[in-house]
């Protein structure tokens, strides 16, 4: 059974910046729900068609704090990990420490505090699943445009790979 697709999920209802829908409205877990439950109009209106996400740091501030008041996932007691889950463990104390370590990062990569995403649906490499895959980090408007129209050969094109923030490289040494 597939969840509701609405029209104000719907490309044509989205703000757009240069033609890419920016911080659209979509349905909810867009980028992680199974392929089946899909409308088959999504898939048609977005497959293929980039967009933009705004992050804050305000917003990644609160995430994890969140993450540090509710604790380790059960997924964490099933053997897996994720990068993320670190406000989970340790003292407070060393949170805090770990939080301005991570928010002066953050402002070094991302000079305005935002932190401009672009994503597109596309083919996961497993096959015909049908995934939100993502295209890339950059700390401006522009540079996130020039990703998204990229398609592609986002990391073909040097001038491109230029303007990506990427997240591994901006966590180096934060464990």
């Amino acid at each position: 059974m597939t969840r509701q697709y609405l029209d104000i999920h719907r490309p044509h209802s989205q703000a757009l910046i240069d033609g890419i829908p920016f911080d659209p409205t979509l349905p909810p877990d867009f980028e992680v729900i199974a392929h089946e439950e899909r409308d088959p109009l999504e898939v048609q209106d977005w497959f293929c068609r980039p967009y933009i996400r705004t992050y804050t740091w305000s917003d990644r501030e609160a995430h994890y704090r969140d993450l540090r008041v509710q604790g380790m996932p059960p997924e964490f007691e099933q053997g897996h990990y994720s990068e993320d889950w670190w406000p989970a463990d340790g003292t407070d104390e060393s949170f805090e420490v770990d939080l301005a370590e991570y928010r002066g990062r953050w402002f070094e990569s991302f000079p305005d505090g935002v932190r401009y995403t672009v994503y597109s649906m596309g083919r996961a490499a497993e096959g015909d699943q049908i995934a939100v895959r993502w295209r890339g980090c950059c700390a401006s408007v522009a540079d996130a445009i020039a990703v998204a129209h990229a398609g592609d050969d986002v990391f073909k094109d040097v001038d491109i790979k230029r303007r990506l923030v990427f997240h591994h490289e901006h966590r180096a040494g934060f464990e």
